[in-house]
């Protein structure tokens, strides 16, 4: 099989995620046994004239049978058309009749999912959640399928360092946009329902964003469609990305550990003697401070899945806490070492992580399980072959 990728060269220059992401998939394709078809353009979610009819010159010397579009960036490629007798012409993937993945690593109101033109089109998720959120969001999108492909990992992703050699104790890497904590949306004329939303999701921080929309605006004496639900969607997410942060943060430094908080907007706030924050660093160096790490904090937006931080964070042999923790046993396993907390109840992620660390032996071995069930179950060869699955219906 020749699976197409379409690669942004500025965003693989810029983003290191995308990059480390692209590698992943083009190794687990060869693992498999097929070509990976590579197709670079320049800017994401843009297409020139010049690269839509190099693309299709390249079909037409040598056909592909999928299409793996990554974050969508993508999406300009699939609008060029081609003459089939009509006035307005077939879009070039159904030229070709291809199916065409796309592949979203965030929530899809963040997503350029509706500019992908494809008759079979269908959507690999890091949430279980995302089949409703599409459609909730972009009811005009039509998918054949969707595949539920958590953030895989790559060997090369694995700088784990031995358990005498890991200086920090508690890690967290991930940017603070502090001016969406004053909620941005204050001065809007529709303030009243973006504060009604965020206050649900405050109260209820386990259930996915999209499912509190309708009492949240019964809340306001609104419906959501009269703000915009992808507007109120992306508005009120930013605020919980930056609250939570913070509050995780915060909690567990009141353990008494040391807390290594790498990225933006943390030297902006006051936090406790015991943080120290560092400016963000290369998303591949991430691998290599969990290798220095025993316990890793990850705060997820994902309530049904899994962001790309958790499975570095365990193939890097250190335990991680997080909110999505019942997604992550369940595909790592309840022996390995994955801790769950709830944003409802800091004080208990301040207390376990202390007792964490106060138990080194037992901490070293959920981290070394966890470790070997990340290597052995969560490469991008297993969820390639989920979206194989769900595409053509067997094992490819």
């Amino acid at each position: 099989m020749r699976i197409l990728l379409p690669v942004s060269e500025q965003v693989g220059r810029l983003n290191a995620f995308y990059a480390n992401f692209r590698d992943g998939l083009i190794e687990a394709i060869a693992e498999l046994g097929h070509e990976a078809v590579p197709f670079s353009f320049a800017e994401p979610a843009r297409a020139s004239a010049a690269e839509q009819s190099a693309l299709y010159r390249r079909l037409t010397q040598a056909p592909c049978d999928l299409v793996l579009d990554l974050c969508c960036w993508g999406c300009e490629l699939s609008q060029f058309r081609v003459w089939d007798g009509s006035a307005q012409g077939e879009p070039l993937y159904d030229a070709f009749e291809l199916p065409c993945v796309a592949m979203l690593y965030d929530n899809p109101w963040f997503q350029t999912l509706p500019r992908v033109l494809a008759s079979r089109l269908y959507a690999s998720l890091p949430d279980r959640y995302g089949a409703e959120q599409i459609a909730l969001t972009y009811p005009q999108v039509r998918l054949r399928g969707t595949a539920l492909a958590l953030p895989g990992i790559r060997a090369a992703n694995n700088r784990a360092r031995p358990w005498n050699e890991r200086t920090i104790d508690i890690l967290y890497v991930g940017n603070l946009v502090t001016g969406a904590l004053g909620r941005l949306w204050r001065e809007f004329p529709n303030a009243a329902a973006f504060d009604a939303l965020a206050d649900r999701a405050l109260a209820e921080p386990q259930r996915p964003l999209h499912r509190l929309l309708n009492e949240a605006a019964d809340d306001a004496g609104l419906h959501y469609d009269a703000v915009g639900t992808i507007e109120l969607l992306r508005a009120v997410d930013y605020f919980l990305r930056a609250r939570f942060r913070m509050d995780a943060v915060n909690a567990v430094a009141r353990s008494g550990a040391r807390v290594h908080v790498v990225g933006s907007g943390w030297s902006d706030i006051d936090l406790p003697p015991n943080v120290s924050v560092q400016a963000p660093v290369a998303y591949t160096d991430m691998f290599a401070l969990a290798g220095r790490s025993k316990i890793c904090l990850d705060c997820s937006n994902y309530p049904g899945g899994v962001n790309d931080r958790v499975f570095n964070y365990t193939l890097n042999a250190a335990v991680c806490f997080t909110n999505a923790g019942e997604s992550a046993t369940q595909a790592l396993g309840q022996e390995a070492g994955v801790r769950s907390f709830s944003f409802l109840e800091l004080e208990g992620l301040t207390q376990a992580v202390g007792q964490a660390l106060s138990r080194p032996d037992e901490l070293q071995d959920d981290a070394a399980a966890a470790a070997r069930a990340t290597a052995a179950t969560q490469t991008w060869r297993h969820r390639l072959e989920n979206i194989l699955q769900a595409v053509f219906g067997e094992s490819k």
